[in-house]
């Protein structure tokens, strides 16, 4: 794949018994341990589907069997692939995974860091309340602006892309929502980062929305802003772009 390209491949939870087994075979042990401790079966299932996806898809990429990926994670907790040879291509090969509701985003791109983040839009959450807590003051003002029936979408326009601006560097929700600020550009789609804690997060994150049918919002953020983004169509091709 292009060293500027960012790929975003959209996936669905929702597979049949066959499907669900499939998945299951190509995870690795802690990764069944992991889904055996969900409650519900709904949340088990989403997971087997999700990670079992995520290998099937970076098989392609790194040119290996889905079941034979290993993954380690940084001091941060954020996954990477472990090199299997010297003529192995997952080297260099950076990936996020995010779902909800059902649907997954897997990002994946050669090198450049990268965090997604998918939500569907809850209306039952208190925004505003949520907004002048923990959000910057310019982000509460455009939530606080927009029309009522359409506030608590906004609202998930920009908790999507601070998600996915903290799990590019694999911070996570430690990280104070309030030390940056998502600054959009007219339309809501693509925004720039401003970091008032720049020993710890960047300034030069670039954010873009991932178009969704009405009521849901996804967001991909990756360093700099010399990138495009790719949804290419799921399955995946047989080999890698």
């Amino acid at each position: 794949m292009p060293d500027a390209a960012v790929h975003v491949w959209q996936l669905s939870l929702a597979g049949s018994p066959a499907a669900i087994e499939a998945a299951a075979t190509v995870l690795s042990r802690e990764e069944r341990e992991q889904a055996a401790r969900f409650v519900f079966e709904r949340d088990r299932t989403a997971y087997v589907l999700a990670h079992g996806l995520l290998r099937e898809v970076l098989s392609r990429y790194a040119g290996r069997a889905a079941g034979e990926l290993e993954f380690h994670r940084s001091p941060a907790g954020k996954p990477a692939l472990v090199s299997a040879s010297a003529d192995d291509r997952s080297p260099g090969l950076s990936f996020n995974l995010s779902h909800s509701g059902g649907r997954a985003l897997l990002a994946v791109s050669d090198g450049r860091e990268i965090g997604v983040d998918i939500e569907k839009v809850r209306h039952d959450l208190p925004a505003l309340e949520i907004a002048v807590r923990y959000f910057f003051r310019s982000e509460y003002a455009a939530i606080a602006e927009a029309p009522p029936h359409g506030r608590h979408e906004v609202f998930f326009r920009y908790w999507t892309a601070k998600e996915a601006v903290l799990k590019g560097p694999g911070l996570g929700l430690g990280f104070p929502l309030e030390d940056f600020e998502i600054r959009f550009e007219t339309g809501l789609v693509c925004a720039t980062v401003a970091s008032m804690n720049e020993s710890r997060l960047a300034g030069d994150w670039f954010v873009r929305a991932i178009p969704q049918e009405p009521g849901w919002a996804a967001a991909i953020a990756a360093r700099g802003s010399a990138w495009t983004l790719e949804t290419p169509p799921y399955p995946p091709p047989p080999s890698r772009p």
